[in-house]
């Protein structure tokens, strides 16, 4: 894509935005993004409580106590078999 055909998708995201809420946000991310600054890190937005669980959860994991993604599937669709069909 070129440089030309984004500046138009910018163009026509920004048109077609219709609440201000929106506009703040993306002119908010536009100004981090061309100022060399990172996004907002949503971590940044937690309580000490949820950064203490989600530190909890990483050590558990460090220490093999986590189950794969295909397990906890398997787990959760013998409790409710209408997940499958999901």
């Amino acid at each position: 894509m070129s440089i030309q055909e984004m500046k138009s998708q910018l163009h026509q995201l920004i048109d077609n935005a219709g609440d201000e809420p929106s506009l703040e946000r993306l002119l908010d991310s536009a100004k981090l993004i061309l100022a060399g600054q990172p996004e907002h890190d949503i971590l940044d937005d937690l309580t000490d409580e949820q950064l203490a669980g989600i530190e909890k959860a990483r050590e558990e994991v460090r220490r093999g106590e986590g189950i794969s993604i295909a397990d906890f599937k398997r787990k959760m669709e013998s409790k409710w078999p209408q997940l499958k069909s999901l």
